[in-house]
């Protein structure tokens, strides 16, 4: 179909606008995957930070664990590049809906003089998109706070995640050095017992005793091995290293005593510090958005238009347009109900999770007192219990005391002592899970907080 001249000639510098729109468009640009699936094996390969805290040896605190969790985890890493999607939303829900452009050509198929081709050009604008945009933009804002403190929520978890697997290793770390102490003397006595029996001076029930004690132990130390592999594996996941990195850690710190005066105090602060709740706060803020939006889309929709056109008839006409639908069956009334009880499921959603953590909070401060009560207890009577073990051992070896009592004996002094540890690490982890709870701030030696 060929345009006339006149035609292209009128209109030429609309046909030039459009393209000139056109060349500015952004251009496609392909990205490959990354097939590499070589992980960081020692610390300094992230030392491109400028984080004074990373250190370069893999001799980590539990702070240095944490700074190098926030710097290279994986899923984190992923997290934020999530947030970057949330803050394009946000940059299209700015943007102003565009205006229609129109055009039609028409040629005549009847003969007749002074029949000439007709065409038109017309722009349109819809202007309910107007009224709507500012409630749109205060959504997308919404929306991306809300991921950014989901994030920093994720963060938060992450560096009390890798505090419970710090606490977890060294605390196995010492079972293992106090089984390994005994498993020395085990040893020991069983090649003692055994030798004797040889000789002659030792029963076959001591030399048993010996011998199952020593198996037992033996056992117990390979399953406490095998939970401490696989703890110092998820704790290498976590720092984003290969998982066959062997992380050395140096001693926590010792668990504070409790504050339940500063605990309830912090407990009342939560709704405005924790950054989960403040993000379930966010998103019904953007959900009200979206109710008020949905409302306002109930009134007809406007749309006003120009046009310029001629007929085949060569007469030139300037016009208006205007289009307004009906709001006799729809009216938006469904995606309003929708949005209203969207917003009432997010409202019950942070109602529970605030009470939710309240409770959580105090069956913690319970846990916590049991906790200590069962410490003092096992410190009253340790000592106690390794001075009869202390004094029992010159009997056993002179044959004056049966050997499955003081076999018994021994054993209890050893699983008391693994129980000890075992309630420390149980109220260290209560103080990491109150921390979490309360959003309370991890603090290094030198007062910086995580």
């Amino acid at each position: 179909m060929k345009i006339n001249r006149p035609f292209a000639k009128k209109h030429g510098l609309p046909i030039v606008f459009l393209v000139s729109l056109l060349s500015g468009c952004t251009t496609y640009q392909a990205k490959p995957l990354n097939d590499d699936i070589t992980l960081p094996q020692v610390v300094t390969l992230l030392k491109g930070s400028d984080d004074k805290n990373v250190s370069s040896s893999l001799n980590l605190d539990a702070y240095q664990v944490a700074t190098i969790v926030l710097l290279n985890n994986r899923d984190l890493k992923l997290k934020r590049t999530q947030l970057y999607v949330s803050e394009a939303q946000l940059i299209n829900a700015k943007l102003f809906a565009d205006p229609q452009l129109s055009a039609n050509f028409d040629q005549p198929t009847s003969s007749g003089s002074g029949l000439v081709n007709a065409w038109g050009v017309g722009l349109s604008y819809d202007v309910m998109s107007l009224l709507t945009h500012n409630t749109q933009v205060k959504s997308a804002k919404y929306q991306v706070k809300q991921a950014k403190l989901e994030l920093e929520w994720q963060e938060w978890q992450a560096v009390q995640q890798s505090r419970i697997l710090f606490l977890k290793s060294f605390s196995e770390l010492q079972k293992l050095n106090l089984l390994a102490d005994s498993l020395k003397l085990y040893q020991q006595r069983y090649q003692r017992s055994e030798k004797a029996m040889n000789q002659g001076n030792a029963t076959l029930e001591t030399v048993s005793t010996d011998l199952t004690s020593l198996v037992d132990l033996t056992s117990q130390i390979n399953q406490i091995s095998q939970i401490h592999t696989q703890t110092q594996q998820a704790l290498s996941e976590l720092m984003g290293l290969d998982s066959r990195i062997i992380v050395n850690l140096t001693p926590p710190n010792s668990s504070k005593p409790i504050d339940l005066q500063a605990l309830e105090v912090a407990l009342k602060k939560l709704p405005s510090k924790r950054p989960d709740l403040l993000a379930l706060k966010a998103g019904y803020q953007s959900q009200e958005m979206k109710v008020s939006q949905a409302v306002l889309n109930q009134f007809p929709s406007i749309n006003i238009g120009f046009n310029h056109a001629s007929d085949t008839g060569s007469v030139l006409t300037n016009g208006l347009s205007m289009s307004i639908n009906l709001p006799i069956f729809n009216g938006n009334k469904g995606v309003i109900a929708q949005q209203r009880a969207t917003r009432e499921q997010l409202r019950m959603a942070y109602d529970n999770r605030l009470k939710q953590s309240a409770n959580q909070v105090h069956n913690l401060m319970k846990k916590r007192g049991l906790l200590n009560k069962r410490l003092t207890s096992l410190n009253l009577y340790l000592p106690k219990l390794q001075t009869l073990v202390n004094q029992a051992k010159p009997a056993y070896n002179d044959g004056n005391l049966d050997a499955l009592v003081y076999i018994n004996l021994e054993n209890s002094w050893i699983q008391k002592q693994l129980e000890r540890l075992n309630i420390q690490e149980q109220i260290s982890l209560n103080e990491i899970a109150l921390d979490t709870l309360l959003a309370i701030p991890f603090k290094n030696t030198s007062g910086e907080n995580k």
